[in-house]
């Protein structure tokens, strides 16, 4: 918790520079139960995100479990109606790669799908209040990944937004 306050400034900053540039971000949480710890913690950090100028909505598992007949729904980015990415994570969980779409057909249409989940969800403040803030502080449920995991893996450091 310690590091996500510290990130807080330069989450008020990264949010101002985006909004500067006439974009407008939104995210979809998709929330599966019981609550993780790893979830805990990441809906920690989504809730100071949404309170620094990003905002987020979560939607149950169970609200879109008629979508998944074919797997759960991807993870997916639009930046605008020309690009969109989908993440692909490796074993552990880490985020691996994006794949690239430039289909604008296939844009407009996970650009609306995502609008409308996002149009249905529950603000994550008063989910957060509800079933998270209540919690004992999130203890890992396994050893996290080795400090050198990226490093040793040719890999980036961790993405920002």
């Amino acid at each position: 918790m310690r590091l996500l306050r510290e990130r807080r400034d330069d989450l008020v900053d990264y949010h101002r520079s985006v909004a500067s540039a006439g974009t407008q971000t939104y995210r979809i949480r998709i929330v599966d139960t019981p609550i993780t710890p790893y979830l805990q913690w990441e809906l920690n950090l989504l809730k100071v995100r949404d309170e620094t100028g990003g905002p987020i909505r979560v939607l149950s598992a169970r609200d879109v479990e008629h979508l998944e007949d074919l797997g759960s729904l991807p993870d997916i980015y639009t930046m605008d109606d020309r690009v969109m990415y989908q993440a692909v994570y490796d074993a552990n969980g880490v985020l691996e790669s994006a794949r690239r779409f430039d289909d604008k057909d296939l844009i407009r249409k996970c650009r609306t799908f995502i609008a409308e989940l996002y149009i249905s969800g529950e603000p994550i403040s008063s989910f957060f209040r509800r079933e998270i803030e209540h919690l004992p502080p999130a203890k890992p449920e396994r050893p996290s990944i080795p400090r050198d995991y990226l490093e040793s893996n040719n890999r980036p450091d961790p993405i920002r937004s």
